[in-house]
Parts: C-alpha cells; structure tokens; sequence
C-alpha cells in the first residue's frame, strides 16, 4: 500500500494530496465523490485487503480492525505531509506503517 500509493500521495509537482486539499471545499460535490471513488478508495482498499492478508497470514493479530488501522496509517501520513509540512520518505512512511500495526520499529 505504501510503496504504491504513497509516492503519488505526497510526491512532488501535483500530488493527489494537494489535489485532495483543493477538492475539498470545492463547490462541486459530484466531482468531490468522483475524485473519492476514482482515486482515494483505491488505496484505502487496497490498505484494507494488505492488513486483512496479513492477519490470515497470522504477521498481525487478528483483532484489529482493517479499516481503522488503514485509516489510521493514511491519516497519520496525510498529516504529517498536510498539517505538519514534513513529508515522509516512501521508506519512512513504509516503517511508519509497519510501527502502526505493530510490526516493529
């Protein structure tokens, strides 16, 4: 999830960050859910399935909830390159997320 959809999340030039940020007060809610549909729940989904594969793997316990924990390791990346200015690196970030679902430091 991280090394597909991070570098394009932050990345340089216009990133689908800063394409997020400006689309969200847009006046236009239909382009709003299309941007939502066509690229944000893409990649909240495909966190979803990597976490719901590692618990059957048995990497991560089975009681987190998917959803949360990838919301979680995308909101917490969002606001380190959003609220913070300090974007990760795609190897941070990737450590980042295995730290959030506790799979080391």
């Amino acid at each position: 999830m991280i090394r597909t959809g991070y570098g394009a999340l932050v990345g340089g030039g216009t990133s689908l960050l800063a394409v997020a940020l400006d689309l969200h007060g847009h006046a236009d809610a239909q382009l709003r859910a299309a941007y939502r549909r066509r690229i944000i729940d893409p990649i909240r989904s495909r966190g979803i399935a990597l976490l719901e594969d590692a618990m059957r793997r048995g990497e991560i316990r089975d009681s987190i909830d998917p959803e949360v924990v990838a919301d979680a390791v995308i909101g917490g990346l969002v606001y380190r390159a959003a609220i913070l200015a300090e974007p990760l690196g795609v190897e941070e970030a990737c450590a980042f997320a295995r730290r959030v679902v506790g799979l080391g430091r």
